[in-house]
Parts: C-alpha cells; sequence; structure tokens
C-alpha cells in the first residue's frame, strides 16, 4: 500500500480517483440525511433547554448563592458545569464536521486525472456538493459559529436577567 502526501493530505492513491469519491460522497450524503431526519429536529429543542437551564443555573448561583443551602448550590454547579460541557462538546463536533467536509471538497482539486472527462466531471460535481450540516433543515443549523453564538446567548442572557431582578426590586 503506498501512500501519497499532498500538501495537507495523505491518502491511498488509488482512492483519489473520480468514480471513488462520488460513491464515497454519496454514502455520507446518505448518512447524514438519515442522521439529520432521526435527530435534525431535536437540535433547537435541545438547544433552546439547555440554554434555558444554563440561564436559570448561573443566575440562581449568582444571585442566590447565599440564600441557598450547599447541596442546592452544588446540584446547580454541577448542573450548569455538566451541561455546558455536554453541549459545548456536541456544537463543537458538529462545527468541526462542517469545516472538514468543506477541506475535503476542496482537497479534490489535487487529483489526478486520466481523462479530461473525469476532471470535468468531478469539477462540475464538487461544485454542486453543499456543506453538510446538523440540525433541521429551515430553522436552525449548526455551523461552526454555533458554538461563539452559543456562548454570547448565555452571557447575555445571564446579566439581562440580573439586571432585570436588580431593577424589578429597586
Amino acid at each position: 500500500m503506498v501512500l501519497k502526501k499532498t500538501k495537507t493530505y495523505i491518502s491511498k492513491e488509488s482512492l483519489r480517483r473520480p468514480w471513488n469519491i462520488l460513491k464515497e460522497y454519496r454514502v455520507i450524503r446518505i448518512l447524514e440525511k438519515f442522521a439529520n431526519y432521526a435527530f435534525g429536529h431535536l437540535w433547537l429543542p435541545t438547544h433552546f433547554a439547555v440554554l434555558q437551564f444554563l440561564i436559570f443555573s448561573a443566575f440562581n448561583i449568582l444571585r442566590h448563592r447565599k440564600e441557598n443551602d450547599r447541596i442546592t448550590n452544588f446540584i446547580l454547579c454541577a448542573g450548569f458545569a455538566g451541561y455546558y460541557l455536554f453541549w459545548t462538546l456536541a456544537l463543537e463536533f458538529a462545527g468541526r464536521l462542517e469545516m472538514e467536509e468543506k477541506q475535503i471538497i476542496n482537497s479534490w482539486k489535487l487529483v489526478k486525472f486520466k481523462t479530461p472527462q473525469e476532471k470535468n466531471f468531478l469539477r462540475r460535481f464538487r461544485r454542486a456538493c453543499r456543506p453538510f450540516k446538523f440540525g433541521s433543515s429551515v430553522f436552525f443549523k449548526v455551523e461552526r459559529l454555533s458554538i461563539l453564538k452559543f456562548y454570547l446567548t448565555l452571557v447575555h442572557g445571564t446579566v439581562r436577567a440580573l439586571v432585570a431582578i436588580k431593577n424589578a426590586r429597586s
């Protein structure tokens, strides 16, 4: 088995043929459709629920830490850390898959062709490939920037809740 390294890509030379690329890419697209059909509708409600729990936990930890007993504070801190880590990793994983697929599609420019027809075919096929996205097709798609939006919403929601309660008590 001879592995060929071109720039940052390492692969077996016999696999870097247009017809093999076409078959493998279609298999990945079928898996993506299955995953989005099975779990795509769960991304938005899960995102909403996790954000609401994290904002609630952060607000209670910051505002009522003296009023709550130690066990309640521990449960809130542990829940915050667990959900925060879980959802951060889920968004990071989905965003990295999208980024990696874009790099893979760009790497097809380095494929060696036997005929000009193969080159023309793969060039057209590459243009037709849409990037991989987790989530529902219309409402919520996880991208590379989704994790930053998640952080921003968490901080913004927590600060708004603290300011709103402080102004209501005044």
